[in-house]
């Protein structure tokens, strides 16, 4: 096919009507750059035997190497000369997801194609998803029906029952998404009738089927019948909707198009006698139409071409009007047979844009409701943004260039200027280019990373380098979190403990405890910690327990609303009435995880969420008559008398932080731990007092640990400076209306006490670490089970389910991975498996490592089992060690200083 002239293409991109703007969305390893080869193979910028080959959209040599999609590419195609299509091929690998998300926010269309064989996976759900939410509507492409005639062997009926199931799976996740939005918009419109209200009875039911029999879900389903399915096989080079066979059949039957295009799909069969199309084809056992029209004809061609039946081949082509070059009729290899036939016979890029032209939108139908959200910068109204931008939105929907004031919207590619740091600057380009690269710096000054997987680490990685950015890069850092649970019941051999071996274990925890307590410091036989600051000012008393895990869980979902919390307690608010709504839902939803006795109240006592007041740790007020600020008094609106309590709470607080910042362990966050304040008491301190006007305010903020002393030394320094003044001690005056977060002689020491109190009372109970897990999904054939669970196993893994796809050798497997043991599993199993198993990482939670880190044998059962020394491999304290070895702690290792060959003992003769 010639190419297109540059005036041609310019006067196409002035008629918005003609534009189609789409994406392909699907799986990995699902067809989508073999699928966009084959479209622009149509346009003559490659040959169409290497169509399928080339990969021509993944330009990166990584993505070559790998084979996979890493980063989306756009690319202008024209289609009978009327129809400029801007096609954008995305990635289908869960780590590039934010490629996936820009690409459905720029495009109007998406083709969402599915593997016939695999059906629909957890990518296709996400992509399904993702152009549900941003209002884009899809088209979807079946591919791959040659694995059903080549692979699985299957007769054309069992491939019709297959693709049947296929196009099921994926109505049903359409189906789910639809059903979701109308209970949505139902539960909003539902009247909040109550029983105290007039006219509203007691036993009122509200009819959640009301809003399905209303709405018309009918265009949303994809349908053969409708036009917006394609069959397809991309690396053959073929596809077909059901027009072109309803066109092809029309002609020779005489039938009207109409009614081939509505009865080819569907429980319809050819009455030979009749002559006509008659439904009930499986009620009365007979060959649906499509099998024996569409899928017989394309099941003898391979079997022709295969079985190199060259008069049948040439009659089959004869019969359709084909002209095969006889350079390709001749060929050894018969997929270049098939694919000169086919491409003639059912051409792949007619039949897929000839869809897109017809049933995707162009941008002129695009609804006002997606431009706001476009034009709405994170989760603000379109309401409230500026009347210039508001006026934005009648731009869009005209796709109107005329003009100097209509927006324009580019993607910024890496520059990098020569006056600035190429590291600094390629880092910010590169978080701004993907939503899902965060880069952070830590107090060393090292410049840190943040990716959502290996794949996507090392893609980025290359981004860099390919800017001509040398960098060095460390070991993956790998995020752990520490926590404490209940008393174990069975020792390290299963065998149950005793409460000889239980107090015995105890007093060893207690006695390595004490071993590094100071002065000031008591623990009782319960658990309760007892700190006094080095003053002897203050004493607090802290407890620890396990959090329930639903509580844990239910704090890291509501992240985002504990820290709008924190803004709605410290400013005043109007018009604010569907968050506080949402504050009271999470209150009474954080009240129904609480169950038991000893945790009765406990919400109402909630101090503070930690760390960075928004963590999954709570720190409970159980001070007999301290009744603090409380965290829900955005809600609640009462006012606390101010106290001596008071103006030192938030030292207490800003202790918790840092506890739960950083654990006893090895200075990872805590999760899942609650600690309890028992008791408070103060004794001679001064309470703070507010300087008068022209003295200024000294106001030391808390420091992390390593700087504490240095904090105490400064604000004993401003006390005494304080006290040379003789005018600041005749102007002092008690403002007890106003008490604002001011910091008194001992306040510094106080954060330290709570500090060592929380960790003390952490170390009292049993201690674990908590690994980051991987949700894995493979695909693999019963060949290669044995070597996939070979790898899983070495890897700590573990399988939570396995079932066989209907229909088909493929076994879905899914198993958890902890993250620290990820790094390098893909190229793994790739090898392992020649290739035939690749897997899919997601995070899905945390998980407590249920070996204890400090534990030695005590039993004679674990001393025969394990050893006097207990050297064998514990993979808690494996994962302490290293992080503690990482961040410069003290690690229990040998070190081998100044080595000298050993001495051997001479042999007696």
């Amino acid at each position: 096919m010639r190419h297109l002239e540059t005036g041609k293409f310019c006067e196409l991109q002035r008629n918005p009507s003609n534009i189609r703007n789409i994406c392909i969305l699907a799986h990995v390893d699902h067809g989508k750059t073999t699928l966009a080869d084959s479209l622009i193979a149509s346009n003559g910028i490659i040959s169409n035997r290497l169509a399928g080959k080339l990969r021509y959209m993944d330009s990166l040599k990584e993505e070559q190497i790998r084979g996979i999609t890493m980063k989306s590419s756009s690319i202008s195609l024209f289609f009978n000369m009327e129809f400029l299509v801007n096609l954008i091929d995305s990635p289908g690998h869960v780590d590039f997801s934010s490629e996936v998300s820009t690409a459905v926010r720029l495009c109007d269309g998406a083709l969402v194609v599915v593997d016939v064989v695999e059906g629909v996976c957890p990518q296709t759900h996400a992509v399904l998803r993702q152009a549900w939410l941003e209002h884009i509507r899809p088209c979807l492409v079946i591919n791959k029906i040659d694995r059903l005639i080549t692979e699985l062997k299957l007769t054309p009926s069992e491939a019709h029952v297959q693709i049947q199931k296929v196009l099921e799976q994926v109505n049903a996740v359409t189906g789910s998404l639809f059903s979701s939005k109308v209970l949505e918009e139902n539960t909003d419109k539902e009247p909040n009738c109550k029983s105290s209200e007039k006219g509203c009875p007691l036993n009122t039911l509200y009819d959640w089927s009301a809003g399905f029999e209303e709405t018309d879900d009918s265009s949303l389903y994809f349908s053969p019948d409708q036009g917006n399915v394609v069959f397809a096989s991309a690396l053959d080079g073929w596809g077909f909707c059901v027009e072109h066979f309803a066109w092809l059949y029309a002609q020779k039957m005489g039938v009207k198009m109409e009614v081939l295009r509505k009865t080819l799909w569907g429980d319809f069969y050819l009455d030979p006698k009749a002559k006509k199309m008659m439904k009930g084809a499986q009620a009365k056992g007979k060959k649906p139409v499509f099998v024996q029209l569409v899928l017989e004809n394309i099941w003898a061609l391979y079997d022709a071409v295969v079985i190199r039946d060259k008069d049948k081949v040439e009659k089959m082509v004869a019969s359709q009007g084909l002209k095969i070059p006889t350079r390709d009729m001749k060929h050894h290899d018969p997929k270049v047979v098939l694919s000169a036939i086919c491409s003639q016979w059912l051409p792949l890029a007619h039949a897929v844009l000839s869809m897109v032209c017809s049933k995707l939108p162009s941008p002129l139908e695009n609804d006002v409701e997606r431009v706001e959200r476009l034009l709405c910068p994170r989760l603000r109204r379109f309401e409230s943004l500026p009347i210039e931008t508001q006026a934005l939105k009648e731009s869009f929907l005209a796709c109107k260039s005329e003009g100097s004031d209509v927006p324009v919207i580019v993607f910024v590619s890496k520059q990098f200027a020569v006056d600035m740091s190429q590291l600094v600057r390629g880092m910010r380009l590169l978080n701004q280019a993907d939503s899902c690269v965060e880069v952070l710096i830590q107090e060393s000054g090292e410049h840190v990373l943040v990716t959502a997987g290996e794949v996507h680490l090392q893609r980025c990685l290359d981004d860099l380098r390919f800017a001509k950015i040398e960098i060095d890069v460390s070991a993956p850092i790998i995020p752990f979190r520490e926590t404490i649970i209940r008393r174990p019941k069975v020792d390290m051999v299963n065998e149950e403990m005793g409460s000889q071996n239980r107090f015995a274990n105890q007093r060893r925890r207690r006695g390595k405890t004490e071993g590094h307590l100071s002065e000031g410091i008591r623990v009782e036989g319960d658990g309760l910690v007892t700190v006094t600051t080095p003053g002897g000012e203050c004493t607090v008393s802290i407890r620890a327990l396990p959090l329930p895990e639903g509580v844990a869980h239910h704090l890291e979902e509501s992240v985002e609303l504990i820290r709008s919390m924190e803004q709605f307690n410290t400013t005043l608010h109007e018009n604010q009435d569907n968050m506080l709504d949402a504050i009271r839902n999470f209150k009474r939803d954080l009240e129904d995880c609480f169950q038991g006795m000893k945790w009765k109240n406990a919400v109402s006592q909630i101090c503070s969420f930690g760390p960075r007041r928004c963590g999954p740790n709570l720190l409970l007020n159980r001070v007999e008559g301290y009744t603090r600020p409380s965290v829900w008094q955005c809600i609640e609106k009462k006012l606390c008398s101010a106290g001596t309590y008071r103006d030192y709470d938030n030292s207490i607080v800003s202790g918790f932080q840092l506890a739960t910042l950083a654990g006893p362990i090895c200075e990872e966050p805590m999760r899942g731990v609650c600690f309890f304040l028992e008791r408070w008491e103060t004794r001679g301190v001064q309470t703070p007092r507010s300087v008068s006007e022209g003295i200024t305010e000294v106001k030391l903020a808390s420091l992390p640990s390593g700087d504490e002393q240095q904090s105490d030394t400064e604000s004993e320094g401003g006390g005494s400076m304080a006290k040379e003044g003789g005018s600041v001690a005749g102007s002092e005056r008690s403002d007890e209306g106003i008490r604002s977060d001011s910091y008194g002689s001992c306040s510094g020491q106080l954060i330290s006490t709570m500090k060592d109190a929380c960790r003390f009372a952490f170390q009292m109970k049993p201690q674990r670490m908590m690994a980051a897990m991987y949700t894995c999904e493979i695909q693999a054939t019963a060949d290669v089970l044995g070597k996939v669970y070979a790898v899983l196993a070495r890897r700590e893994g573990r399988v939570l389910c396995e079932e066989m796809r209907q229909g088909s050798a493929v076994f879905s497997i899914r198993a958890a991975l902890p993250v620290a043991e990820s790094f390098g599993f893909a190229e793994e199993i790739r090898k392992r498996t020649s290739g035939l198993a690749s897997p899919q990482l997601v995070f899905s939670h945390w998980e407590v490592v249920t070996s204890d880190p400090f534990w030695v044998p005590t039993t004679e059962e674990e001393y025969l089992h394990f050893g006097e020394k207990a050297d064998s491999e514990n993979q808690a304290k494996k994962y302490v060690m290293a992080v503690r070895k990482r961040k410069g702690l003290l690690v229990e290792e040998q070190v081998v200083e100044h080595a000298e060959k050993q001495r051997t003992r001479a042999r007696k003769k």
